[in-house]
């Protein structure tokens, strides 16, 4: 589980675990569990302790202060996506006359709290212009670096793809360092229920 600096910045900011807790709305002994590197953190919760602390998602992440490791080669990232070919010829989505979408089966529920469950076939824009122009906690596929695996993850301006999900949180990618390259964006899904 990534380690977050929740404890650190209450403390910078002069909070009380309680305070902080009653802020954010959760209780005292979650509040505990978080800062202690017990609980994971949602994208949501993150988001509402960044509120509350007047601080950004990175650096509540832990991920501001260059101390963030690098993760392309370690070869602890796992797939979390493959392409889906069963019933290809029956799938054609044209955009100005040409296929803009590609199937693929979402392997691990790395995005089940962004909507995007473990064993569901995500519709993928590939196009250029799509890949360069993501928005906020888009969820994307990336090509980890160095290597052949393909992720699913939410991007976090300025460079981050993080996990968003119920289970444990997996590195983050850092997309400036080279640590991975945005391939395509989710653009829907169905559960495959035949799997």
């Amino acid at each position: 589980m990534i380690k977050n600096c929740v404890k650190q910045l209450r403390k910078k900011h002069g909070f009380t675990l309680e305070a902080l807790a009653e802020k954010v709305g959760v209780s005292h002994s979650h509040m505990q569990r978080i800062e202690t590197h017990k609980t994971a953190l949602s994208l949501e919760l993150t988001e509402r302790i960044a509120d509350a602390l007047q601080e950004d998602v990175i650096a509540v992440l832990g991920l501001s202060d260059g101390k963030t490791k690098s993760v392309a080669h370690s070869g602890s990232i796992l797939s979390d996506a493959e392409p889906y070919k069963k019933g290809d010829d029956e799938f054609v989505m044209l955009a100005k006359g040409k296929p803009t979408l590609e199937r693929w089966r979402i392997l691990r529920p790395v995005l089940d709290k962004a909507g995007v469950p473990g064993g569901a076939v995500a519709y993928v824009d590939k196009a250029q212009r799509e890949t360069t122009s993501v928005k906020p906690l888009m969820c994307v596929l990336a090509e980890v670096t160095g290597s052949e695996r393909i992720v699913t993850r939410q991007f976090v301006p300025p460079g981050l793809l993080i996990t968003n999900t119920t289970g444990t949180n997996e590195p983050s990618l850092d997309i400036d360092k080279g640590e991975a390259k945005i391939i395509g964006v989710l653009r829907g899904q169905f559960i495959n229920l035949d799997s």
